[in-house]
């Protein structure tokens, strides 16, 4: 008889077990839209409501209040997410390639046909720029010179010129009150004369500068182009030079010569060679 009660209770127990574990399952969760979460067992639903009891107590909770509906505890049911965080995309660095400027002998021309001795500068002729600045520099003034003497010269003449006629109007013997034809003839021919000797000094005077400003000018300009031609000659040679320089086999006889100690004499061999090369 004792046996009977032992297994009631435990039939007890277990039933007590399944009630709370089944509980446990059907619990839900609801989220309302002011944040709230209530936690419990939905045990009914209609078109407009929702009743869930809590601790024994049914509440209805309006759906229009209602943001989330979950069936299922998520806390229990659901695995808790990983939030990966993203890792930023790699930086991609510009690299910025240098302007590949080749210099040529047009190039270079053109620099002395900007500036005199520019050209001869920038392919290191540095003392042969300074020459051609100098003379082009030293021309250029002569010009200027020149050409403001004989501005003034111009200027002289034309103001003695004004003065002398102007002069030998008003001297009466140069302008005799006379109805006789030869008289009056004479007297003009007096006047032509000594206007034209007493201007003519000044008249040489400005025909000189004048000369002097256009030799200046053709010398300027015979130095600016003898410096465009040597500054195209330099460039010319600079470039063969450099084709050399970088050409590992150049063109036209090479001598050279390799040493070779003997171990068993201890002699030193020299042999010479020579290689022509030609290109086609």
């Amino acid at each position: 008889m004792p046996r009977i009660p032992k297994f009631i209770l435990s039939l007890e127990v277990f039933v007590l077990i399944i009630l709370i574990f089944s509980s446990t399952l059907s619990a839900s969760t609801i989220v309302l839209k002011n944040g709230k979460t209530l936690r419990g067992k939905i045990v009914n639903q209609s078109r407009t409501e929702v009743q869930i009891e809590i601790n024994g107590k049914i509440q209805i909770i309006s759906k229009t209040e209602i943001s989330e509906i979950n069936l299922k505890d998520p806390k229990k049911s659901e695995p808790k997410k990983v939030s990966a965080t993203k890792s930023p995309p790699p930086k991609t660095e510009q690299t910025t390639t240098p302007s590949s400027w080749k210099e040529t002998k047009w190039t270079i021309t053109g620099r002395s046909a900007i500036l005199p001795g520019w050209g001869q500068w920038k392919i290191g002729q540095k003392e042969w720029a300074a020459i051609s600045f100098l003379l082009f520099t030293s021309a250029a003034l002569y010009v200027n010179n020149c050409k403001e003497k004989a501005v003034t010269e111009e200027n002289n003449y034309k103001i003695n010129s004004v003065v002398i006629t102007v002069v030998a109007f008003m001297d009466p013997n140069l302008n005799p009150v006379s109805s006789d034809e030869t008289t009056r003839t004479s007297a003009l021919v007096a006047r032509i004369l000594t206007t034209a000797t007493a201007t003519n000094s000044y008249f040489n005077n400005y025909d000189h500068a004048t000369s002097r400003y256009n030799q200046a000018q053709w010398l300027l300009g015979a130095v600016y182009g003898l410096q465009l031609i040597h500054a195209f000659l330099l460039v010319r040679d600079y470039e063969k030079i450099q084709v050399l320089l970088s050409d590992p086999n150049p063109e036209g006889w090479k001598f050279s010569a390799t040493t070779l100690k003997n171990p068993i004499n201890g002699f030193t061999e020299i042999t010479p060679t020579v290689v022509y090369t030609a290109k086609f």
